[in-house]
């Protein structure tokens, strides 16, 4: 299995041509860089911790750039040269203030496109002779947030936390609220890890975030439909 990590736009901020990006059974649209290498490093995870090495298709992960780019590149994406090899798609997009107005529009994005159109979050939508489609909205559950909400949730017990705990409450006795206050514990913690100067994607590479916390038993599931095609072979 090859996972490769592909934006949608050039350098120059013009669509990428698709005829030129490599053929996969498993395509998964993803908002930026962060939330693409922390897939691929849980896939890899995953795939570690699977005794039955059965086939798996090659994945491409694309970096959308932000939600709006979605209702743009699934169009695309179905006219693309190979289309036709693709078995399944996984979309996967923060909540911010609403899961509900995020899991809208993602419908509305795959009923424009003629894909498959899922009716609830990480439960597979299929059609004949299309792609079966799996969304997750982070952080789940039907809750506001995003990918950091699960990633602080998953440092939470790490004795470090009670460190970041106190930094913020300094922080916010000198400065007041700290704005996006989730991304900014996330930054704190990895300040705390070995090699402080890297990004949450890059953190997962160092293997700074414990997969096996139930905090990413969304992510796990959503990725064993996805990646796995199925129910999890891997504890979810």
């Amino acid at each position: 299995m090859a996972v490769t990590l592909i934006k949608t736009r050039n350098s120059k901020g013009d669509p990428i041509d698709l005829s030129q990006q490599p053929d996969a059974g498993v395509q998964i649209l993803v908002e930026g860089g962060d939330d693409s290498r922390i897939l691929k490093a849980l896939i890899d995870h995953m795939a570690g911790a699977i005794s039955d090495r059965q086939e798996i298709e090659d994945v491409n992960i694309y970096e959308l750039g932000g939600k709006p780019s979605l209702k743009r590149f699934l169009p695309v994406l179905v006219k693309s040269e190979g289309f036709e090899q693709v078995k399944r798609i996984g979309i996967l997009l923060d909540a911010d203030d609403s899961e509900e107005r995020a899991f809208q529009s993602v419908q509305s994005a795959l009923k424009n496109a003629g894909l498959p159109v899922p009716h609830e979050p990480n439960a597979p939508a299929e059609a004949d002779g299309r792609p079966s489609v799996t969304a997750l909205i982070l952080p789940g559950g039907g809750r506001a947030g995003e990918l950091e909400t699960l990633l602080c949730e998953s440092f939470k017990d790490d004795p470090v936390n009670q460190c970041v705990d106190e930094f913020f409450e300094c922080v916010e006795r000198l400065n007041g609220a700290v704005e996006q206050p989730e991304k900014a514990r996330v930054r704190t913690y990895i300040a705390a890890q070995t090699d402080p100067n890297v990004a949450a994607g890059g953190a997962a590479e160092r293997g700074y975030w414990n997969f096996e916390h139930n905090a990413f038993q969304p992510i796990r599931r959503f990725m064993s439909l996805v990646v796995w095609g199925g129910e999890p072979q891997h504890p979810v």
